[in-house]
Parts: C-alpha cells; structure tokens; sequence
C-alpha cells in the first residue's frame, strides 16, 4: 500500500516554511525556502495534501501548487491554531498547517478561480443587486433605453461599471460566439441563433450579459456552476 504524504505551507512574502510528513508522522520536509524556490521545491516532493491558511494569496498560491499534482486545501486559522504547541513562528505553523489538514474535523475553503476572485472583491456575493439583470446593468451590459413617439427605444449597451469585468465578460463571449462552427449544445444553439437574428456584435454582449446573470445567481445561491442553463 503507497504512502500518504502531508505537508503544511506558512505562507509569507519572500520566505515560506515547509513541514512534511508521512502517514506514519515520520518527517521528510522541515526548512525554509525562498519564493524563488517554493515551486521548484514542491514539484520535486512527492504528491501530498498541502495544507495552506486563509489570506490574500492562499487561492493563488493553492492553484499553482495543485498544477504541481498536489492536493491542496486552505484552512481558516481557527482550525489551524489548536495545533500550534510551541511558539509562534513560521516553521511551527508550518507544523500546525500540516497537523489540521490531516484532521478529519477540519472544513476547508473551496479554491477560487481568479475569476471568480475578481467578481467576488468586486460585488462579494451579490446581495447589493436584486436580480441577475441588475448585475449586469451595473456592468454596463444591458442597453441604454431612451424614449421616441412615446415608445421605448433600446440604443447601445452603457458600458458604465466595473470596466475590467465587463471586458473579461466581452472577450470571453466573443470567443465562444467566434467558434461556435456547428455545435449542437444549448448554448452554441441559443448562440448561433442570436448571431443570425442580431449579428455578430451584439450576440457577443448578449452572450456576456447571460454569463453575468449566471454569475450573479451562483455568488447569490452560494453554488456551483453545474450546466449551462438556455
């Protein structure tokens, strides 16, 4: 039976300590290393259950350490501090690090994607929009409606709101809409029908303007993304 391995990471600007262990609690890692070094010296470790503590760089760093083959796992320093019995310093929570991830009471923070990053710093989970359009209003997403004749009009989108999302949204949709070839999934049907009925420009901004909504709802609901819903 192949050994399990098990590591904690105090995080630190320049220099982060590492402590590793075996599943029989045997040490095979307890240094410091530069930043320079962190990644080269976890990629030559073997795949382990890194354990890491909740701060402003834990997704960053919890990605680039599961692209080494690692299984990662952010903590809140609440599940961590039990296991801190000497003093404080880095190489010792290091050792708590590596402690708590190996505890089957320990709750983990899910790892972020740098999108899902940049939409939480800037709306958090949504509660400030009622509705997944409001969201999209917000970016500048939805067209701006003047009135003629007494009817409503709908002109081009406002493009106010947080720029960076609103083009991260654009070029994203805009690849999708630009390689639908023939697709027969939901999105690149509703896709290619907006595109023959609208034209290109305009079934891009559609098309982000539905993932802004889509967004909105799972940061409201607090879920995951499972399926493209039409």
């Amino acid at each position: 039976m192949s050994s399990q391995f098990f590591c904690g990471v105090d995080l630190a600007k320049h220099h982060f300590s590492l402590h590793a262990v075996d599943d029989r609690g045997k040490v095979i890692l307890h240094k410091s290393v530069s930043r320079a070094k962190l990644l080269t010296t976890l990629a030559n470790m073997p795949a382990m259950r890194i354990g890491i503590e909740a701060c402003s760089g834990a997704h960053y760093w919890a990605r680039a350490f599961t692209q080494l083959g690692h299984d990662t796992r952010i903590m809140a320093a609440k599940y961590v501090s039990p296991y801190r019995t000497k003093g404080k310093n880095d190489l010792n929570d290091a050792i708590a690090l590596c402690e708590a991830v190996q505890r089957p009471n320990t709750r983990f923070v899910p790892v972020k994607s740098p999108w899902r990053q940049a939409i939480l710093a800037a709306i958090g989970k949504g509660e400030q929009f009622d509705a997944g359009r409001d969201f999209a209003a917000w970016l500048g997403l939805v067209p701006k409606q003047y009135s003629t004749g007494g009817k409503p009009r709908l002109g081009r989108m406002s493009k106010r709101g947080d720029k960076y999302l609103r083009t991260l949204l654009v070029h994203g949709a805009r690849a999708v809409i630009t390689n639908l070839g023939e697709k027969q999934d939901r999105l690149s049907t509703w896709g290619r029908s907006v595109l023959e009925r609208r034209g290109m420009n305009r079934a891009i901004v559609a098309l982000a303007a539905k993932n802004a909504r889509i967004n909105w709802a799972l940061l409201h609901n607090q879920t995951e993304y499972q399926d493209y819903a039409a």
